[in-house]
């Protein structure tokens, strides 16, 4: 996915603000590597000492690839 670097960006930016809930509700194309901007940005949050991030509107095309791969309660939550 082209936009996985700018999505990385977004997320990490926002955790930096405070957030502690990642919505990707208005993620209109996706492949694993949302998966993985996920990943980064729970690595961010812990590392932020932030706890547990909150991952919301997962559309259902990348919920089927985190299932495929074993991780959707990981991942997704």
């Amino acid at each position: 996915m082209a936009d996985a670097p700018r999505l990385i960006e977004a997320g990490l930016a926002a955790l930096r603000g405070g957030e502690r809930e990642i919505d990707l509700g208005a993620v209109a194309e996706c492949d694993s590597s949302v998966l993985a901007c996920v990943n980064e940005w729970r690595r961010h949050a812990a590392r932020l000492g932030q706890g547990e991030l909150k991952v919301i509107n997962a559309p259902e095309a990348i919920r089927r690839i985190a299932r495929l791969y074993g991780v959707e309660a990981l991942a997704l939550g």
